[in-house]
């Protein structure tokens, strides 16, 4: 899935990244300016009974992860994500799921990216 979205972007604001801009609202010295975001889907992964697994979901090399996500099953527990972010590696989101009960459980983190 992929969006273009208008940002407020302009020498008021040239030193906030387009993604801190992408979630500004009536800043009036800004100029709106077209801002491609994305949403990247990490694997789904099967969570197994009584045990835990994470899934990531990463932006392509040079964008920057604004906003993420994750869809689980409801017999996963998922603890707190993190931003995924490591020097020399795409930025993104890992999620965490827990499964205390006898059925196997599902999750998936996604990520939403902006373009630079």
């Amino acid at each position: 899935m992929s969006a273009s979205v208008r940002a407020d972007s302009t020498e008021a604001c040239k030193d906030r990244p387009a993604a801190e801009n992408l979630m500004m609202h009536g800043d009036k010295e800004c100029r709106q300016a077209d801002i491609d975001v994305q949403r990247f889907d990490g694997p789904t992964v099967t969570v197994p009974a009584g045990g835990f697994a994470s899934s990531t979901a990463l932006c392509p090399d040079g964008y920057e992860a604004i906003s993420r996500g994750f869809t689980s099953s409801q017999t996963v527990f998922i603890t707190p994500g993190a931003a995924y972010k490591q020097e020399g590696s795409p930025e993104g989101w890992i999620v965490f799921g827990t499964n205390s009960n006898a059925r196997d459980g599902l999750i998936k983190a996604f990520v939403y990216c902006a373009a630079p």
